[in-house]
């Protein structure tokens, strides 16, 4: 990205409005239940939404949703979150939270029960 304070947010707004957002819309947050999805689907959603956590973080329905699920995943329902979209919507919490979210997700980390839900990359 760039630093120049006048063409970064130019290029923030056409990533998140013309790329990421309109094929996070296409390929959603959870996999299809209707059909099976394919394995490259399911890596496409992961590393969408580490481009969400980048590009549209300040976006309230991502904002929403994010903090929607992470909420329910620490609640115990670990069916809100899969693994491969765990990571970045942690990053959408903590960066749209405060103290009261990193809070959370240190406690979460500390209590996991082994290094498989402890690993945060």
């Amino acid at each position: 990205m760039s630093e120049d304070k006048t063409l970064n947010p130019l290029y923030q707004q056409f990533v998140s409005s013309k790329l990421v957002a309109p094929l996070m819309k296409h390929i959603g947050w959870d996999a299809s239940q209707e059909e099976e999805e394919d394995h490259l689907t399911s890596i496409l959603r992961g590393t969408l939404l580490s481009l969400v956590s980048t590009f549209c973080a300040s976006d309230p329905d991502i904002q929403n949703e994010a903090k929607k699920r992470c909420e329910a995943f620490l609640a115990g329902d670990t069916t809100s979150l899969s693994s491969d979209i765990k990571v970045p919507v942690f990053q959408l919490y903590l960066r749209n939270g405060g103290d009261k979210e990193y809070d959370t997700i240190k406690k979460y980390y500390y209590n996991a029960p082994d290094n498989v839900r402890r690993y945060l990359p």
